[in-house]
């Protein structure tokens, strides 16, 4: 029973992610490409974790956000926020949080 218990164990560490991992991948997969494994462990992470789920529903947001308001200066590849643009972005951002 024991080596069974060791069998089982070491094939959910190779398929679970903690939440440090799951957010790293959700971020590498916003402004990249993650690989299929990878994907497949994203997945099954956010089945069972909520705050997860939660970080990737924000992180979508605030990517949106940003792209929406065109900031992103092609010339250097550096975000250039005006106080305006910031003050929209907090507005829009606590509207959103309200709304859960």
């Amino acid at each position: 029973m024991k080596g069974l218990k060791k069998i089982v164990g070491k094939g959910m560490t190779l398929v679970m992610l903690n939440c440090d991992k799951a957010t790293f991948l959700l971020t590498k997969r916003e402004i990249g490409n993650i690989t299929f494994i990878e994907l497949l462990k994203l997945k099954v992470h956010l089945l069972s974790c909520k705050y997860c789920r939660r970080f990737a529903q924000q992180s979508t947001f605030i990517t949106k956000q940003i792209h929406s308001l065109s900031i992103i200066d092609p010339n250097n590849l550096k975000l250039k926020l005006t106080d305006d643009q910031k003050t929209c972005m907090q507005h829009n951002i606590d509207n959103q949080l309200s709304n859960k």
